[in-house]
């Protein structure tokens, strides 16, 4: 019975030396597997960053907004416009209404131009939050072809 016990506790012992840990296959991976890691880590930055900074609360804040309603129904624009500009106030929402009520002064159409100075400010605010995503894109596209140099240097390795 003795035997037996000796004879498992020597074969896990065995296993045991054979197996590798997590971070010893990490530094197996060369320099290709330290440029994915660091992309992965830099990907997970990214991604947080974006999480804290597209939010409805930072985009589209609700004193602010209060603020603007109340103005823009008293009939306040230059009140409204300068509190639009004003650097302590910036936000998504401010530099957005903040072309369209520029335009609105500016225009001698008013109301109607006041509109599509609008949409313009907000596509050009909206491509502004696309671009900085574009970082997570290039990442997306070369990390798994560095993966595939990878696994084929590994391969050459192998056979030589």
């Amino acid at each position: 019975m003795i035997g037996v016990h000796v004879q498992f506790l020597l074969s896990q012992a065995a296993v045991d030396a054979d197996t590798t840990s997590y971070l010893d296959t990490l530094w197996k991976g060369g320099p290709v597997g330290y440029i994915i890691i660091g992309l992965s880590v830099g990907a997970l930055a990214l991604i947080v960053m974006h999480l804290v900074q597209i939010r409805r609360c930072k985009l589209l804040p609700p004193e602010q907004l209060e603020t603007l309603e109340e103005l823009l129904s008293k009939g306040n624009v230059q009140d409204a416009l300068e509190f639009c500009v004003d650097p302590s106030n910036d936000s998504f929402l401010t530099r957005i209404l903040a072309g369209g009520l520029l335009r609105y002064q500016r225009s001698a159409f008013g109301p109607f131009e006041l509109k599509n100075a609008l949409e313009e400010a907000g596509e050009d605010q909206t491509s502004r939050l696309y671009r900085s995503t574009d970082a997570l894109g290039v990442i997306g596209t070369i990390a798994p072809l560095l993966g595939l140099l990878g696994t084929v240097l590994g391969m050459v390795g192998a056979f030589e």
